[in-house]
């Protein structure tokens, strides 16, 4: 196995965003990508853009081609996205005390529009539920 080596890596900075989207190649055909927090307060960890979890997940190409073209769409989404909370994160907020169940609901709606919010929710809405029930 071979030691891992930096093909690619961008910081993108775009209002309150500060990413740095990372290819390295780890093998002969396994390149991968992952989209880091690198602002100080690391507001954006855990949260969704363009289909990464920030600091947490990354996708797997097993040509440079295909990861210079997950780079690539990392570094747009990176750009010109906002990162968005994941499910697991907003059923938190339900179960937090004291949480304001409709602000969260008209934010989520005003943020990603209509049908993704509805989405999101439900997901949010089981994710609790289903903490509930195994705290219980």
């Amino acid at each position: 196995m071979s030691i891992p080596t930096v093909v690619a890596q961008r910081l993108v900075i775009a209002g309150d965003k500060r990413l740095t989207v990372s290819t390295i190649r780890i093998a002969a055909d396994y390149y991968d990508t992952a989209v880091f927090d690198d602002s100080p307060d690391k507001q954006h960890v855990g949260m969704l853009i363009g289909g990464y979890v920030i600091d947490s997940s990354s996708k797997r190409a097993t040509t440079r081609e295909g990861g210079m073209e997950n780079h690539r769409e990392a570094l747009i989404a990176a750009r010109d996205e906002q990162p968005t909370p994941t499910a697991t994160q907003i059923a938190g907020l339900f179960l937090a005390a004291g949480a304001d169940y409709q602000q969260i609901t008209r934010q989520l709606t005003e943020d990603l529009g209509r049908p993704a919010a509805r989405v999101l929710l439900a997901q949010a809405h089981s994710t609790a539920s289903e903490q509930l029930w195994n705290a219980a």
